[in-house]
């Protein structure tokens, strides 16, 4: 039986092997991505390197670091710091004595959104919390927010500012505000940044099309110096546009002069016939990479 490493494809292993600089992985469906961020990091681990590698979700989290340790030892797997970026930026405030506590219970968010009077916006509470959310999500805040001019985005504008003060009240922030929290912090204080970025020699972004645009200014600083920043994702696949995912930054990272692009085009979950009917369809939007899909498995 062949080995993990033994099984590359010819796309895989170079995007496995790069070592410094800038790198952006166009990893198609089914393209095998997730072993190679796996092989990849473990690949650095064994060269002494420490790596922070980013996860969109808890269970891929989980799943990266189960893979990483059957490739090398347990102490060399503590090179890997694995984590959501949620989590990741929680440690960080935490680590600089900032005291808040998670509002997590829906039933309190809910409550204090309607002493804010959310409940007479259009939407009602629900419509308020989804748009905070949103905005936060593209980088905004109750402080810098600007109203249309409209009486209804004055009143809502109100109200978020309210939400606002009566959480700082109660000490609590929101998921949402960790990200711009961390991001502030990082971008005011380059000492804290400096700090906490010379802790990893590497970074990898796993399912980085369904970041958004703060995010992205997170692993930006933290790679800032060494420059050792992989992105990977598969655009075609952006989900989370509701939620303020922006995939026009890795375009443009990707087209920087001093970033090497690697395509993963081979795909092993799906035959020939439903990859061909999927990129006849995928073809009509012509602002995308266009990637030449491989098909690895038989008819059937």
């Amino acid at each position: 039986m062949p080995t993990p490493w033994e099984s590359l494809s010819q796309h895989q292993k170079a995007a496995v092997l790069h070592d410094e600089s800038p790198a952006a992985v166009f990893a198609g469906p089914g393209s095998g991505k997730t072993r190679v961020v796996t092989l990849r990091t473990a690949r650095l681990i064994t060269q002494g390197k420490n790596i922070l590698v980013t996860t969109f979700t808890n269970d891929a989290t989980q799943e990266m670091r189960h893979r990483v340790e059957q490739l090398v030892s347990k102490t060399d797997s503590n090179r890997a710091h694995i984590t959501t970026l949620h989590a990741l930026c929680l440690s960080l405030l935490r680590k600089q004595k900032v005291t808040f506590q998670l509002l997590t219970d829906e039933f309190q968010r809910r409550s204090l959104a309607e002493a804010a009077q959310a409940h007479d916006l259009d939407g009602g509470v629900g419509g308020f919390l989804s748009l905070t959310s949103y905005l936060k999500n593209q980088g905004q805040t109750a402080t810098t927010y600007q109203h249309d001019g409209s009486s209804q985005d004055r009143d809502f504008l109100f109200a978020w500012r309210d939400y606002e003060r009566r959480k700082a009240e109660k000490g609590l922030r929101e998921f949402d505000d960790l990200i711009l929290d961390a991001k502030q912090l990082l971008e005011q204080n380059d000492a804290v940044r400096r700090e906490f970025a010379n802790a990893y020699s590497h970074i990898i972004v796993d399912e980085c099309q369904d970041m958004n645009t703060p995010q992205y200014a997170i692993v930006f600083a933290l790679g800032k110096d060494h420059k050792n920043l992989m992105l990977v994702g598969d655009m075609d696949q952006s989900l989370y546009g509701f939620r303020g995912a922006d995939t026009e930054t890795f375009r443009r990272f990707s087209q920087h002069p001093r970033t090497t692009v690697y395509e993963l085009r081979e795909n092993y979950r799906s035959t020939r016939s439903i990859i061909h009917f999927a990129d006849s369809i995928i073809r009509q939007d012509t602002e995308r990479r266009a990637l030449v899909f491989l098909p690895t498995r038989p008819e059937g």
